[in-house]
């Protein structure tokens, strides 16, 4: 089949073929083509899976086949971003900024899963398989009466590093908002709040003891609702210093940061990584219009692990 990318990427999504003892139906495949022509927000392309690149592009179209052995698979129809412009952000950096010359949806990466209280996500593959997720999520849930949501991602590739998503819920996240995680340890947070952050660290903790490939740092990913969106990424096994750090993502210094670029960019999303000392950097954004903009070291990750990729 033609790569309707025109950019050398096959078009192959997932298939009904088995992988890691799991597979997809045609019928979920149905589904997941239906999800992407009918929602005007799309899906991007991340590289390798890798939660901090910056998006190259996005899913306009898809459709499922039978293959030449009888399984089917869903193919995709990419729009790869234009190559990036300088851009000068609100922060006292030139950055660069990306976006399709056809297509302007929203995309996917700007909107988050909306729990009822919170969710926690993780790719059953770094635990072992999906029983032991099974008992890693049933050890969550016993110190704490707090229900909360479960998710096991997939991601059909090779082996990936380890990864675990933290989603708060509009209620939580409006709590968060307006306290920020620092005071969770405080007498005066709200008891959902508080029990959140325990079940964070207790899952920050276990994934760096259990997760594999066991040389790969974890990372961690915390998703708040709001206006703009926020997500906070920390790539480590270092577990001291992904607690601390999750437990100062609301310094005043931060917050005068997220205004400055929500009101620049209108930005949908704003993505932070964790520095080697402990301090949030803004990495990348999404716009409604489904403009990329990012520091010049995010699209300078995202090349690297391409170089990478091909090299393989």
């Amino acid at each position: 089949m033609d790569d309707p990318s025109g950019f050398g990427i096959n078009p192959v999504i997932a298939t009904t073929h088995s992988v890691r003892k799991s597979g997809l139906t045609v019928e979920a495949l149905q589904s997941m083509a239906a999800s992407v022509n009918e929602q005007d927000r799309k899906p991007v392309i991340l590289v390798e899976h890798d939660h901090l690149c910056p998006p190259m592009g996005q899913t306009v179209g898809c459709e499922v086949i039978q293959l030449d052995d009888g399984h089917h698979a869903l193919i995709g129809q990419y729009d790869i971003f234009g190559s990036p412009t300088e851009i000068e952000l609100p922060i006292g950096e030139i950055g660069l900024q990306q976006s399709s010359d056809e297509h302007h949806h929203s995309l996917a990466v700007g909107e988050f899963h909306h729990p009822q209280n919170y969710c926690v996500a993780i790719d059953a593959v770094n635990l072992g398989g999906h029983q032991e997720l099974e008992d890693f999520f049933s050890e969550l849930r016993s110190p704490s009466s707090e229900e909360f949501e479960t998710q096991a991602i997939t991601r059909r590739s090779v082996i990936p590093d380890p990864q675990v998503m933290f989603t708060l819920g509009l209620q939580l996240s409006a709590a968060w908002f307006g306290l920020r995680i620092a005071k969770a340890a405080a007498d005066s947070i709200e008891p959902e709040l508080k029990a959140f952050f325990q079940v964070m660290i207790q899952t920050i903790k276990n994934m760096a003891l259990n997760a594999t490939p066991k040389h790969r740092p974890v990372t961690y990913v915390l998703q708040v609702h709001g206006k703009p969106n926020l997500e906070f990424v920390a790539r480590t096994r270092d577990t001291d210093l992904v607690i601390r750090a999750m437990a100062n993502a609301g310094s005043p210094d931060l917050s005068s940061m997220i205004d400055r670029l929500y009101n620049h960019f209108n930005a949908e999303m704003i993505q932070f990584k964790l520095r080697d000392d402990g301090s949030w950097a803004f990495n990348y954004l999404a716009t409604k219009s489904g403009k990329i903009v990012g520091t010049r070291e995010a699209f300078d990750h995202r090349a690297t692990v391409l170089k990478q990729m091909d090299k393989r």
